[in-house]
């Protein structure tokens, strides 16, 4: 934490994205217990950065992602896979700190995320 007479300064924030997506996937039926998937999905994601004094900022935006995987099969009704995921969720427009006496600058910046997915999967119904 950086100190001056009558603020304080951090290094940490908290950015958080909220999404609403709606996706298709689609798995490739080998003929073995081994099933490969891709997929994607678009949206509407909600950013919010709280930095304190030096930056903050929220924005709604068009969203999407791209993910591929693969599962295996363990047993009639159930399967364990590892998958992957990007998402795009647009873009935030922050307000940082301003400068003496000058107008309040802005940055604009991509909101994106890398995901690794372990997953367990039950079969529904027939």
């Amino acid at each position: 934490t950086l100190t001056g007479t009558s603020t304080a300064a951090s290094a940490s924030g908290e950015l958080r994205t909220f999404t609403l997506m709606a996706n298709a996937w689609y798995d490739f039926d080998m003929g073995s217990n081994f099933t490969p998937y891709i997929g994607g999905g678009v949206g509407y994601a909600d950013n919010e950065l709280k930095h304190g004094l030096l930056a903050n900022g929220s924005s709604g935006d068009f969203a999407w992602q791209l993910g591929a995987g693969v599962n295996y099969k363990i047993s009639d009704g159930m399967s364990v896979g590892v998958g992957y995921r990007y998402l795009d969720a647009g873009e935030i427009e922050l307000l940082m700190s301003p400068r003496l006496g000058g107008p309040v600058p802005t940055q604009t910046y991509e909101v994106t995320n890398h995901s690794v997915l372990v997953n367990l999967n039950f079969k529904v119904g027939k």
